[in-house]
């Protein structure tokens, strides 16, 4: 029997927040965003993940990872994210 490992980016966890630095989202809807934040969090930023309105609150940045579209479109204008998620683009 094989027994495939995980890839070493799912393995990683999230470092703890720093002090200082930017705060940046990630859209936790679905997809890879926990490489997404990995990543943030280790370049120092203060990575938090966005699945409900009141996540959108104090951040410097967002990022909302690749892939299905389609889906995460339907699922944050179902939950209702989708007008804050474009007021915070705006500005």
């Amino acid at each position: 029997m094989v027994v495939a490992a995980l890839p070493a980016n799912l393995c990683d966890s999230v470092q703890a927040p720093p002090t200082a630095g930017p705060a940046v989202g990630v859209l936790a809807l679905q997809g890879g965003y926990h490489e997404h934040a990995v990543m943030l969090s280790r370049l120092g930023c203060r990575v938090s993940e966005v699945r409900q309105v009141p996540h959108l609150e104090g951040l410097d940045g967002l990022v909302i990872p690749g892939g299905e579209s389609t889906t995460m479109g339907h699922l944050a204008e179902r939950l209702p994210l989708l007008q804050p998620l474009r007021a915070l683009v705006a500005g």
